[in-house]
């Protein structure tokens, strides 16, 4: 199983506001070329299944995943129910910090191709916390700052 972390300081943007726009998965198509598509229907007011599209290498990666929202806690868990990963999982985290906040993102995963595991694991790693980069600096606005690790690393 492979881990990707990712941090970034959102000084200009409160916990509420921020957690409100990552939870907007259906933007997420419309502002970052490499998510393909987004569907997403609500089963509950906490919970959300999700459907995406990435671009991963020269095709894409298809999942479609079940996610827990807790407002009141900042926290997105999210499972994959169908897809191409052998299993993905994990979760978003807002907190406050000063006047603004800082958003996290774990996500573990296993793309259960066993014998290629040392080729593509690190492949998927640096597509994974590339696009979150990206994602959380479009849709969290500018001056967010990253503050991620090398492949792997819990930061």
């Amino acid at each position: 199983m492979s881990t990707v972390n990712v941090r970034a300081s959102v000084p200009h943007r409160g916990p509420a506001e921020a957690f409100e726009l990552i939870a907007d998965f259906g933007r997420y198509a419309e502002i970052c070329p490499e998510v393909r598509s987004v569907s997403v229907a609500a089963i509950d007011e906490h919970l959300l299944r999700s459907t995406w599209e990435v671009e991963f290498r020269d095709g894409a990666l298809t999942w479609t995943e079940e996610d827990r929202l807790d407002p009141g806690a900042g926290t997105i868990s999210f499972d994959q129910v169908d897809g191409d990963f052998e299993a993905f999982g994990g979760a978003w985290e807002v907190r406050a910090v000063g006047s603004g906040s800082e958003v996290s993102f774990r996500a573990d995963f296993d793309l259960g191709i066993t014998s290629l595991r040392s080729i593509i694991d690190p492949i998927a790693e640096r597509s994974l916390r590339e696009n979150i980069e990206m994602i959380l600096v479009r849709v969290l606005g500018d001056g967010t700052a990253i503050e991620s690790g090398p492949p792997g690393a819990t930061s």
